[in-house]
């Protein structure tokens, strides 16, 4: 069996059997394996950063591809970099209601 299912059984055991959480009752045989199965560190993959593509090249070369690509100065021309700026979005929305929580906080349902 390999180490990630190992891994995952052993934690799943801590869920049903290891008491209160967090529990931590197979803790050390999860260590265990996890320091046994360190695999090498991969490459960082560097993204590429392209000017002047069409919407054609980008849907042909990275849409249908699923490759990521940063499109350097796409947006230049769009209304919204031209015009939107804090007061443009405060004259045209500024009495709206936004809700805000803080999804980080897990003890609070708390909206403002």
């Amino acid at each position: 069996m390999n180490p990630l299912r190992q891994f995952q059984i052993w934690r799943a055991l801590d869920h049903v059997l290891g008491g209160k959480a967090p529990a931590t009752k197979f803790e050390a045989r999860r260590l265990q394996l996890q320091s046994s199965s360190k695999a090498p560190p991969q490459p960082v993959k560097q993204i590429p950063a392209l000017e002047g593509l069409s919407d054609h090249e980008i849907r042909r070369e990275f849409m249908r591809q699923g490759r990521p690509v940063v499109l350097k100065g796409k947006a230049a021309e769009w209304p919204c970099v031209q015009e939107w700026s804090m007061a443009w979005l405060k004259r045209h929305y500024g009495d709206d209601k936004v809700d805000v929580f803080d999804p980080l906080d897990a003890t609070s349902s708390e909206v403002n």
